[in-house]
């Protein structure tokens, strides 16, 4: 059977050394103006049988004996010689102007093949050059060094360096970032006030990544996040800078005012709060309890842990019938939280089911909520303090206070220095236990018997709770044909 339109063996070899002549040509021109492949293929009479090649078949030929193009090995050159100028400082349109004039293209030619080598436009460029400004900026005000942004951003420290210089920042600010750390105070040792700081990173902070941890609170309270993060470092040292935070819809939570925030970028202490203290990474989901640490501390380091966390997650409430000091917490600190405070001063704290998986945990009535909070309040001087929860704490002390104290005293303030502190404890616990104290009431007509508080008394025979007063305390025999016997003291909680 005749092979018809395909070449004999002598014809194979023949065209072969043919295209071999052809291509020689090819690269000899191959950087010069774009070959005028068909007229080349004429030249050299390269045929298939009767008929001339295609530039399709030329191009399937080149690909099968692996030869490069044209095209593409121009495309190879314009990358490579662009990558080095860039390399070397080159700006970007200084490196097209130069590799045009290389390749004997125009700026339009070089700007395509960069397009289809993979690299951006000049706007788009420009787009994300300001993205990374952005990036960067925010960066440097939580506190990263430039070489923890070059390494993040993967870059150079001085494209870093270029970034900030440009968004304003001066040379000397940039030398102390670039060769020094933020002079961090010790942030794990057992003291008041890092047990505050621990208290706030518990209720409104996170663990983002393994090597910072970040607090949010609401605008209003960027004074107070400022003072903290001077408190972290040693005096003279530059401290890590407040950022704001746009509302937004934020882990499925909108926001609707903006936050401030406060980043701290020590690994060691990231790894101190998971692996010592115990605080998860997605806390939010996670039944987590108070650290250990807190739990065995005396009562200044646990109350002001406790005003740290009450800062963050608390709440102090007044109306008219009485005020609550409250706590939005898991369920496992809930529970610490009622052992602890019963065990420290013998206080009744209510659990009851928020949302979702958030418990609120607290107290209510005049003597349980002054009781707690002359204790959270009382080894506050060296510490941060938020105002905005303090000023609650007094408005609440000056509403409530007129009555339940036989001297006067204006102010929480006073009432929290030494020379106050002890009488007005003792006066609130004896008035709690006074409350929760049980009597025994008999009624000489139908010889019944009652062992109940004053309060359960008063609702239980819908007798006014003056005349058992009068009764308790003497200055009455009876009401009502009731006497009272003596007193016993409640042990159990329950009926408080």
């Amino acid at each position: 059977m005749n092979n018809i339109g395909r070449p004999v063996i002598s014809e194979k070899e023949a065209f072969d050394v043919k295209f071999d002549e052809a291509y020689k040509e090819y690269v000899s021109l191959i950087l010069g103006p774009e070959i005028d492949v068909p007229k080349l293929i004429i030249k050299y009479n390269l045929r298939r049988g009767e008929t001339l090649i295609s530039y399709k078949q030329w191009s399937a030929q080149l690909k099968s004996r692996r030869l490069v193009s044209q095209r593409k090995y121009l495309r190879q050159t314009v990358v490579s010689i662009y990558s080095l100028l860039l390399e070397a400082g080159a700006d970007r349109d200084e490196a097209i102007v130069e590799v045009a004039d290389i390749v004997k293209r125009s700026k339009n030619a070089i700007n395509a093949m960069l397009r289809r080598a993979g690299f951006c436009s000049k706007k788009k460029q420009r787009k994300e050059t300001l993205q990374r400004r952005k990036r960067v900026k925010e960066k440097f005000d939580r506190g990263y060094t430039v070489p923890e942004i070059a390494d993040s951003e993967k870059t150079k420290n001085s494209t870093i360096l270029h970034d900030l210089r440009t968004c304003g920042y001066k040379d000397h600010e940039l030398n102390f970032i670039h060769n020094a750390i933020f002079d961090y105070r010790d942030l794990k040792e057992i003291n008041l006030l890092n047990a505050h700081l621990w208290g706030i990173i518990w209720s409104d902070g996170s663990i983002s990544n393994g090597h910072n941890v970040s607090i949010r609170l609401n605008q209003n309270d960027q004074e107070y996040l400022e003072t903290i993060s001077k408190s972290l470092v040693l005096e003279g040292s530059k401290y890590p800078k407040i950022y704001t935070i746009k509302s937004k819809l934020d882990n499925g939570r909108f926001s609707k005012n903006d936050q401030v925030g406060l980043s701290i970028c020590r690994t060691d202490f990231v790894q101190y709060l998971e692996r010592n203290l115990g605080l998860p990474r997605n806390k939010e989901k996670v039944n987590h309890g108070l650290p250990e640490c807190i739990l065995k501390a005396n009562d200044s380091i646990f109350f002001s842990f406790l005003r740290g966390f009450m800062e963050g997650d608390g709440c102090i409430t007044k109306n008219k019938n009485h005020p609550s000091v409250s706590f939005s917490c898991t369920s496992k600190v809930a529970d610490e939280l009622i052992d602890q405070l019963a065990k420290r001063l013998k206080l009744s704290v209510s659990k009851v089911l928020d949302k979702g998986s958030t418990y609120s945990a607290g107290v209510a009535g005049r003597s349980s909520s002054f009781l707690l909070l002359i204790h959270i309040y009382r080894n506050c001087d060296n510490t941060p303090i938020m105002k905005r929860k303090l000023l609650k704490a007094l408005e609440m002390w000056d509403q409530y206070s007129k009555g339940i104290f036989n001297e006067t005293i204006d102010l929480l303030h006073s009432t929290i220095k030494d020379d106050n502190f002890k009488k007005v404890s003792s006066l609130l616990t004896s008035k709690l236990k006074h409350n929760y104290e049980k009597y025994v009431f008999f009624n000489t007509s139908t010889f019944d018997v009652i062992c109940s508080t004053k309060r359960a008394f008063a609702k239980q025979t819908k007798i006014r709770r003056a005349y058992i007063h009068r009764i308790v305390n003497g200055s009455r025999n009876s009401t009502s044909n009731w006497h009272c016997l003596g007193s016993i003291l409640s042990l159990n909680n329950n009926h408080f």
